[in-house]
């Protein structure tokens, strides 16, 4: 695997992950134990921290590898490695990113090569999905942000690096850059505000991005290929 130790931002250390595992298992498991394996602390500091509420999973990215753990124990399911992970090793560039699919499965970015690792929900298996562009191959795109729309079928990703957003098709391995007014620099998250209406039966979602210094807020056009980015609160 290649990884390079880098990102000192955002990065979870044991103590909030204590509390945030803490509060999500208080209903579900009244006894709880600590975890003192090894294998708990080998993944701290974190770099990301997905919570999968339905099927009681927390998922950790840290940077040798992806841990798993169960909710109500704390317990370790699996250590995931990801095979030919690259990260970069520039404090200024944000953090890769680390999402769940409607089905369960997760999903690692690099922050500087246009790649997703798909960890698979049964096997727990990760498996690396190379991701063309259709534009910017010059570049040195990674996906510091992804989300899901509200339907669960369109993924955005965005690149703090130059500050686009992307429309990614997972299936084809194919992303398609968002025209936007201007660039987010900085782009460290995405998240997809309610949608709204444009026109009478046409919904377009409504982007959430953390730049530098504030949200931006980005109105996608009908065919989500373009987006005019404001200086508003999201949500």
């Amino acid at each position: 695997m290649k990884a390079c130790l880098i990102l000192k931002k955002p990065q979870i250390g044991y103590g909030i992950l204590i509390v945030l595992l803490s509060i999500l298992t208080a209903v579900s498991a009244p006894t709880m134990v600590r975890a003192e394996t090894p294998e708990w602390k080998e993944m701290l500091p974190a770099l990301r921290i997905q919570v999968d509420v339905h099927r009681h999973r927390v998922w950790v990215l840290n940077f040798d590898a992806v841990y798993l753990y169960n909710m109500p124990d704390r317990r370790l399911i699996k250590r995931i490695v990801l095979p030919n992970w690259t990260v970069a090793s520039d404090v200024a560039v944000c953090a890769p990113d680390l999402a769940l699919t409607p089905s369960g499965a997760a999903l690692v970015t690099s922050n500087v090569v246009p790649a997703i690792w798909e960890i698979d929900v049964q096997k727990l298996t990760a498996r690396e999905r190379v991701i063309s562009l259709d534009t910017d191959n010059d570049k040195d795109v990674g996906f510091t942000g992804l989300a899901f729309g509200r339907t669960g079928r369109d993924l955005f990703g965005v690149s703090s690096l130059h500050g686009s957003a992307w429309r990614i098709n997972l299936a084809k391995g194919a992303a398609q850059k968002i025209r936007l007014s201007e660039p987010i620099r900085g782009a460290c998250g995405v998240a997809v505000e309610s949608q709204r209406k444009a026109k009478a039966g046409d919904v377009t979602p409504v982007l959430c991005i953390a730049g530098v210094g504030a949200e931006r807020r980005v109105e996608l056009n009908s065919k989500m290929s373009a987006g005019r980015t404001d200086s508003v609160p999201c949500f």
